[in-house]
């Protein structure tokens, strides 16, 4: 696999909400942002063998599952129409799966 570059990352983060909640690991996009990219490209970069073999890193893929209720009907919160889910990922794995979206879109095309 491709060494990640300093560019993709930046695109990489440049697309993500800067309004973005904290990853499940509680590392904040505003804090990713503080570190020197050659620190996010090395961390980023150590997770490819991971990936590679199918053995991600637990701190990459720990997530969270909330359930938050939509706007309707709050009588019966016992209806599961009146829930959604969303999933909570860590920032750094955002990142990344951003990267790998792209590279595959680029591949396929």
């Amino acid at each position: 696999m491709e060494r990640l570059g300093k560019e993709e990352i930046d695109k990489s983060i440049g697309a993500i909400d800067p309004k973005t909640v904290a990853g499940s690991n509680g590392v904040k996009l505003k804090e990713i942002l503080t570190i020197h990219v050659n620190s996010v490209t090395r961390l980023l970069t150590g997770a490819i063998p991971y990936i590679e073999t199918g053995a991600i890193p637990y701190i990459l893929t720990n997530s969270g599952t909330v359930l938050i209720l939509k706007s309707g009907n709050k009588d019966d919160l016992r209806d599961i129409d009146n829930w959604r889910l969303i999933t909570i990922k860590p920032i750094l794995l955002r990142i990344f799966t951003k990267i790998m979206a792209k590279r595959l879109t680029e591949a396929v095309e």
